[in-house]
């Protein structure tokens, strides 16, 4: 029992001691102060299933995100994605070559030009 609870129902019992005591009790404030119960037992059921919530995250492995097993299949990926991905470094370095020789060309020609 935590706290809270066992707070409450210190406040349940008070009130239980008090009406029966007090019979003439003005029925406004009893419906007021009914009210006011409701609320608090709604908040308080809220806040414990946030805290319950909460607790369970907390509490919870972290769980690594998802790696491929090892294996043969894994090994034949990996050996044709790194093959294709130095086959598109090798283009891209060419790429790179034919357009800075262009650009080269063209500063050529407009310094002739000029």
């Amino acid at each position: 029992m935590t706290n809270e609870e066992f707070e409450r129902l210190k406040d349940s019992l008070r009130a239980k001691q008090s009406h029966a005591q007090s019979n003439d009790v003005d029925p406004e404030k009893a419906t007021a102060a009914a009210k006011v119960a409701r609320e608090r037992r709604k908040l308080d059921r809220d806040m414990n299933r946030i805290e319950r919530a909460l607790m369970r995250l907390a509490d919870a492995p972290r769980e690594p995100k998802r790696r491929p097993k090892e294996g043969p299949r894994w090994s034949e990926f990996k050996e044709s994605f790194e093959k294709q991905h130095a086959e598109i470094r090798k283009f891209a370095a060419r790429s790179d070559a034919k357009i800075k020789a262009l650009a080269e060309e063209m500063q050529r020609r407009n310094t002739r030009t000029s």
